[in-house]
């Protein structure tokens, strides 16, 4: 079987990375002997995989092109009226399977966002209409302004399953018959996660990112400072990638950062609590066994949250309470017993979850209408 992984981004975000490697697992469990190539702008970012090819999507290359390279790349795709190169056109339209890795990329909140998804996404979308079948994984999809979110729709109307994480973007799509509300496929290993909880008073882990500068992230700035300060937390990075370096905004806060998240859980030291600003690092954590507090800038945090039972742990970026948060965290170092029995509580969901997904991108044609129907009513 052929298949293609489209909108994937970097692996130097440790986050976007899992997204992929979920939707690799996915595969392989449906075909073990798969051929995939993936389309990622950043393709030099992934490590070579047995059967996995990584390409740009705009220049059909497996090297990470420069601003200049890619924006000259682009202008020849023009000829054709697509932004892909031909290569990447002919990769889909050949592919048994069209795969949409997940994440919040189609989104266009903002002017610059906006051209960021026409220029890297919308071209992956529009192309993937025209696939023999296409699924795509857990999205946060929206908000959709500047003129795009009727084009949007027009395309995942056009899809074979469109799975959505959050219930905002669920609302958003009710006018496509093939969408359906599934946890992020991050969430999916948890269900086989078996934990013992331990009790104790260790070190509190911290995960931020820089959300821009607004009169609300100043106030997001100054609780990040009061929290590191407060529990004298290990900083972490989970993105360092151009452009999205988490070591930046810790440096401009005047906070050192530790290392990298993924070291960090995996060394002998690693946190007890983590407190994430970064939904992928929240989730990273506690598939490691640690619990996290997330405070969310977008729709997805709840989303996740509410899949794994423990919504109250979940806040808003830009106005979180810091005593909230600090007296959440003591909790957890005392003693995270009641929240482990809240994520065991959530297994059951997510092996239905698993097991949906694994046959939706073994079906094709009309079948899998049937399984998404059933699914939107639950």
């Amino acid at each position: 079987m052929k298949v293609v992984i489209l909108h994937a981004y970097s692996a130097t975000n440790s986050g976007d990375g899992l997204l992929v490697n979920e939707a690799l697992q996915l595969i392989r469990r449906v075909d073990e002997s798969a051929q995939v190539v993936v389309l990622a702008l950043d393709p030099a970012s992934f490590e070579a995989t047995p059967d996995v090819q990584f390409r740009h999507p705009t220049t059909g290359r497996g090297q990470t092109p420069s601003s200049a390279r890619m924006l000259i790349a682009a202008a020849r795709n023009l000829a054709s009226f697509s932004l892909l190169h031909p290569l990447s056109r002919r990769l889909i339209r050949s592919a048994d399977l069209v795969v949409g890795v997940g994440g919040g990329y189609m989104r266009s909140n903002s002017l610059l966002t906006a051209v960021k998804f026409a220029l890297a996404h919308l071209p992956q979308l529009i192309g993937a209409r025209r696939s023999r079948y296409a699924v795509y994984l857990p999205q946060s999809i929206g908000p959709m302004r500047w003129g795009l979110r009727g084009t949007v729709l027009r395309a995942l109307r056009m899809l074979d399953v469109v799975a959505v994480r959050d219930e905002r973007s669920a609302q958003l799509l009710q006018s496509v018959p093939s969408a359906v509300r599934l946890p992020d496929t991050a969430l999916l290993p948890i269900k086989d996660l078996k934990v013992a909880p331990k009790i104790g008073t260790g070190r509190v882990g911290l995960v931020a990112r820089d959300l821009g500068a607004t009169p609300r992230t100043r106030a997001y700035e100054s609780g990040i400072r009061a929290l590191a300060d407060e529990f004298g937390a290990s900083v972490v990075a989970q993105a360092t990638g151009r452009g999205n370096d988490d070591r930046r905004f810790y440096a401009k806060l005047g906070l050192e950062s530790s290392g990298s998240l993924r070291t960090a859980l995996q060394s002998d030291e690693r946190p007890s609590v983590l407190v994430s600003v970064r939904l992928h690092g929240a989730i990273e954590s506690i598939r490691a066994g640690v619990p996290a507090v997330h405070l969310s800038y977008e729709r997805k945090g709840w989303g996740a949250y509410e899949d794994l039972g423990i919504a109250e742990y979940v806040h808003n970026a830009f106005d979180f309470d810091e005593q909230l948060v600090a007296e959440q965290v003591e909790f957890l170092r005392a003693d995270p017993t009641q929240y482990w029995h809240s994520v065991e509580q959530a297994q059951d969901r997510l092996r239905g979850a698993d097991a949906l997904l694994v046959k939706l991108l073994q079906e094709s044609g009309e079948p899998q209408l049937d399984d998404v129907a059933r699914a939107r009513k639950r």
